[in-house]
């Protein structure tokens, strides 16, 4: 029995690259990572054909900012066969610092960081 996909998350400063990054991340056929699912008012998704879906109403925000832990643990659920790895991206900010806390917590993710030099 496989144990599925390697879950992973990316934390980016803002104007770091995350866009582009899960971009490039969901050309892979075995990867699917989804945007900045913490971003103010909006929740950028990947769906399981690669495209983009931002969804930005209240009940969902009002769901994911409720229980960061559990949103942030579906988000890691992968929607079909084959994968190798699911990820999440998430931007530095207020907005994502209660999951940060909880990424933190879990302590078990594998995490890229993305910064820049300014």
């Amino acid at each position: 029995m496989s144990a599925g996909p390697v879950s992973f998350v990316v934390i980016a400063q803002p104007y770091a690259g995350l866009v582009p990054l899960v971009a490039m991340l969901n050309r892979h056929p075995a990867i699917l990572c989804h945007g900045d699912r913490f971003a103010p008012g909006r929740i950028v998704e990947t769906d399981p054909s690669g495209a983009q879906v931002v969804r930005s109403g209240r009940p969902e925000i009002v769901r994911r900012d409720a229980d960061p832990a559990a949103f942030l643990a579906a988000g890691f659920e992968a929607p079909g066969e084959g994968l190798a790895a699911v990820g999440q991206g998430m931007t530095v900010g207020a907005a994502s610092e209660r999951a940060l806390r909880v990424l933190a917590e879990r302590g078990d993710l594998p995490v890229i960081r993305l910064r820049r030099a300014n």
